[in-house]
């Protein structure tokens, strides 16, 4: 009889399931299982997606888009302008851009481009900081320049490209 109690106090302590075994078995059975079904299912809709990408590709054929330049147009870099900003005094920009004309420029290009750069340098001189930070203020900027390089050039330059820039 102390035989039995002695079992059963031993039992009482320790919960009973199923084996480390079985539980390894059931968890390798199962991979088993959902990898079969992964494959068996991507056996089974390859050929629909297959069917689906070739009419994709078919109703993106490439169009052909239009040069942004054409070859009459001619580029002419500036040279290099730095200054300070209005505020804070001690910030420094250096701005490298070059300008797109339309066609064949009227006059000396040479003459032009100094007083366009002139006039580059008239404008970064009235900047603050804020208004060139981040990508929408370098867009204003370019903006800014073309505006001023088309009134200056009288419609001959269509676009000013900027290089680089460099605030410190």
């Amino acid at each position: 009889m102390a035989d039995a109690t002695e079992d059963e106090g031993e039992d009482s302590g320790a919960p009973k399931g199923p084996s480390l075994v079985i539980i390894l078995a059931m968890v390798v059975g199962l991979t088993v299982v959902a990898g079969a079904a992964g494959g068996g299912l991507g056996l089974f809709l390859a050929p629909t997606m297959q069917a689906e990408k070739t009419d994709e590709e078919k109703a993106e054929e490439p169009k052909e888009t239009p040069p942004e330049y054409s070859s009459g147009q001619r580029l002419k870099a500036l040279q290099p302008i730095v200054t300070n900003l209005a505020k804070p005094k001690k910030v420094f920009i250096r701005l490298e851009s070059s300008v797109i004309f339309s066609k064949a420029p009227e006059g000396n290009p040479d003459e032009m481009t100094a007083r366009l750069a002139n006039d580059f340098l008239n404008f970064l001189r009235t900047l603050t900081i804020g208004r060139i930070e981040g990508p929408s203020g370098i867009l204003h900027l370019k903006t800014d320049l073309t505006e001023i390089a088309r009134i200056r050039s009288e419609g001959q330059i269509e676009e000013v490209i900027i290089s680089s820039l460099v605030v410190e």
